[in-house]
Formats: C-alpha cells, structure tokens, sequence
C-alpha cells in the first residue's frame, strides 16, 4: 500500500507536516537490501516493478527505532505497531532508512487515486 502518514522528526521541514510512502515491511518482517541494490523482505527479494530499471535501494546502517537484522548486515527487524517505509526515489528519499519505522498511529490514510503525470491518472 501507498500510505499518507505524519512526518517524523527526522524528516520534518518547514512547510512538510505529512509523507506519502510505500509500506515496505509490517511488524515482525526484517528488511534488508542486496548487493544488487535490491530490498529484501524476509529473505526475499521484493517485486518493485512500479521503480525505474537500475533503481538502487541501498542500507548503510540500522535505522533508528529498529533492531538490527539477525545476520548482522544493515537493515531493519520492524517493531510491533510499526512500518517499514520507502519512497519511489530511492537515491534521494528520506524514508525509513533515515528516520526509522512509522507509528501506526502517525497514518493518515492510505493514497487511491493517482493523479500525476495525468497521462497515468487513475485508481491505484
């Protein structure tokens, strides 16, 4: 899912008081990445067809709130009450690999309709 849910600290700016992120990892899962710049979900490599072909997702350490994947590499075992949080720009979004997982009580909502490019306006 796309949510909408209320910035984190880490990632507030003046003029930015909500983000819209793909939920990546639920409560339990550990999230991690692969040589290849992919994001793993439990040992599984995630299915990103909406990314551009290339798209890095790389972690360079245990995000805040997190604890550390049980092999040791950087990464995320999502808490209870958590999400794991990951915007389409991968190379320049702050998401859960800077701020940490979302509350669940921070959601907004959840994002269903597209509207831009308007060529690819529609429901998600």
């Amino acid at each position: 899912d796309i949510i909408v849910f209320e910035a984190p600290a880490l990632a507030r700016t003046e003029g930015i008081e909500d983000l819209v992120k793909r939920t990546v990892g639920l409560p339990g899962d550990t999230v991690t990445g692969d040589d290849s710049g992919g994001v793993l979900v439990n040992g599984r490599r995630l299915n990103e067809p909406y990314l551009p072909q290339g798209t890095q997702s790389r972690f360079s350490s245990v995000p805040p709130g997190c604890d550390p994947p049980p092999d040791g590499v950087p990464g995320c075992v999502v808490p209870e009450g958590h999400l794991f949080m990951m915007g389409d720009n991968r190379e320049a979004s702050k998401d859960s690999r800077v701020f940490g997982p979302v509350d669940e009580n921070a959601i907004v909502g959840r994002v269903f309709v597209r509207i831009w490019p308007l060529s690819n306006l529609g429901l998600l």
